[in-house]
């Protein structure tokens, strides 16, 4: 029975719709005709795409010198977490502000510069004409719309370039104190071996050079001396004593001293070039997989898209419009119980 009654509507929405097709047809047809009208008025918009994959790292020294990680690592594309850091980053309005500034967005989208809503304008104009999104395949898609292709193509890729560059500051802004910090502790300890360089060239140059090793020997030779009644290399040998007395803990102390801060340099050595690196050299923070050319064909508007949406939502709206009308002429010319 459900089945039956399921046929007979649709028969009866069917001979409806072919009892009223002129009309139908009628309004659709004003409908495809206006919307092709309005289709044409809209400004042809070219389309022009840059593919981005994040790099894994963009720390030079990191990728190349540090002993911990491969140098693959500079070759290898980033993760989903540098990915989401790459979105967020060309969201900014570093990113947008100096999109604007290089191209004049405000003068290339006919922006009165005296409107008080002017820059609410040009974030509407910006957001519709230039979007950013990750693609199925997990890279970065930066997207241009624009009458000119070449212009499209030229913001896509200028773009780009602002997005490394605006990356390239931000880590600047960390790696410069960074290495200012490593710099000072590197000379500060070099001017520290210097001195204790000094005081063990002082001290060498009063006769002091290896206490361990002097020390046995002249012993030994102050013995013979005094087995032999030479009073002067007495004397002498004495004086030598003397000074490995006065000067031998000194000189042990200093040798270990430079022993653990030739240690500590060489380790601040490492680290000071490797903040060096980073401070003053870059690498681009991605791999530009795909670059923007200028589009033989428009992607804006899509007319026959425009056309057959509005004469399909014309065609439904005029049939329920109609079937509306038709309900309330039934009920009206149906006989009211008393």
């Amino acid at each position: 029975m459900e089945a039956l009654d399921k046929q007979d509507q649709s028969f009866g929405l069917i001979s409806f719709i072919y009892g009223h097709l002129k009309p139908l047809l009628i309004l659709s047809l004003c409908a495809a005709v206006l919307a092709s009208i309005v289709s044409f008025l809209i400004e042809n918009k070219f389309k022009s795409t840059v593919i981005l994959y994040p790099s894994s790292t963009s720390s030079i020294s990191r990728a190349l010198m540090n002993s911990s990680n491969t140098k693959g690592d500079i070759l290898e594309f980033g993760d989903d977490e540098k990915v989401e850091q790459l979105l967020q980053v060309v969201h900014s309005d570093k990113v947008r502000d100096m999109v604007v500034k290089k191209f004049d967005l405000m003068k290339h989208y006919d922006i009165d510069s005296t409107s008080p809503s002017k820059y609410t304008d040009l974030n509407e104009h910006f957001e519709s004409n230039i979007t950013f999104k990750r693609n199925e395949y997990m890279a970065v898609e930066i997207n241009v719309l624009d009458a000119d292709p070449a212009v499209a193509a030229a913001i896509a890729n200028g773009t780009a370039k602002i997005l490394d560059e605006v990356m390239n500051n931000i880590q600047k802004e960390r790696a410069l104190p960074g290495f200012k910090i490593v710099e000072k502790s590197y000379f500060d300890y070099l001017a520290y071996e210097q001195d204790l360089e000094d005081s063990l060239n002082f001290i060498m140059g009063k006769g002091v050079h290896d206490v361990e090793a002097q020390s046995p020997v002249l012993t030994s030779a102050y013995a013979d001396a005094i087995g032999k009644g030479n009073k002067a290399a007495v004397a002498s040998i004495d004086e030598k004593l003397a000074l490995l007395n006065k000067y031998g803990a000194q000189q042990y102390n200093l040798k270990e001293k430079l022993l653990n801060t030739a240690i500590q340099l060489c380790s601040l050595k490492e680290r000071y070039d490797e903040a060096k690196i980073d401070a003053n050299e870059r690498i681009p923070n991605f791999f530009v997989v795909n670059e923007a050319k200028a589009a033989e064909k428009k992607s804006y508007p899509v007319r026959w898209l425009i056309v057959s949406l509005s004469t399909a939502c014309t065609f439904v709206f005029a049939l329920i419009a109609l079937l509306i009308n038709e309900k309330i002429k039934l009920i009206k010319n149906s006989p009211k119980l008393i």
